[in-house]
């Protein structure tokens, strides 16, 4: 029994012991709640504060700026009426100097759409005059070729009509002599059409015209 008594009082301490402990902790933490409270509180009330100090400063700034605009105002009401009438002026300016830039783009797009157009009908005139000269270079230098072939035709017939002619009634040194005096006739024709002819004045003319 004496035992057992000692072991409950052993556990009683043991009990008392720590609640005794806890109740110390939870002091602590009391006390610790109550001082982050005031922090807490302290702060807000410098929160509060500034708010208020600001709040007045504004109210301070906002008389004042009332006030100013009171004692400005006549003043502004006579540039109003300067500044109404500048500006009127300035649109009149405006609204002459839009016109003239209109007016004047609009010259500016004709006179570029005649150029255009000259320019245009120029190229084209030019054009046809080349595709003219062309053709009629074409023409004479088919009409050379041709007359080329016609001149060594008769002078091959001519050649071989002479030779059969004379042949055995000259001697071989005036028979060479004449096939020499053929062949630069025919150097001399040759070089005669392969010179190119110069066009009269007036054809000058006529291409400058139409150019």
């Amino acid at each position: 029994l004496e035992a057992q008594v000692h072991s409950l009082r052993k556990d009683l301490l043991a009990a008392h012991s720590q609640r005794k402990q806890k109740l110390t902790e939870l002091g602590v933490l009391r006390e610790e709640e109550r001082q982050r409270a005031a922090q807490d509180q302290q702060a807000a009330l410098d929160r509060l504060r500034a708010e208020m100090d600001q709040v007045r400063q504004d109210l301070e700034r906002t008389h004042k700026a009332e006030k100013e605009l009171a004692q400005e105002k006549v003043g502004v009401d006579v540039c109003l009426d300067v500044s109404t009438q500048v500006i009127a002026e300035l649109q009149t300016s405006l609204s002459s100097v839009t016109e003239d830039s209109r007016q004047t783009q609009q010259s500016l797009e004709r006179q570029l759409q005649e150029l255009n157009r000259d320019a245009y009908q120029t190229s084209k005139v030019l054009q046809e005059r080349v595709e003219s000269l062309q053709r009629q270079l074409h023409a004479v230098e088919k009409k050379l070729m041709s007359c080329e072939l016609e001149y060594q035709e008769q002078i091959t017939h001519v050649r071989q009509e002479s030779e059969s002619k004379i042949k055995g009634l000259i001697p071989a040194e005036l028979q060479q002599e004449l096939e020499d005096t053929i062949t630069s006739l025919k150097s001399q024709v040759i070089k005669q059409i392969h010179t190119p002819q110069e066009l009269p004045l007036d054809t000058h003319k006529q291409i400058y015209v139409s150019v």
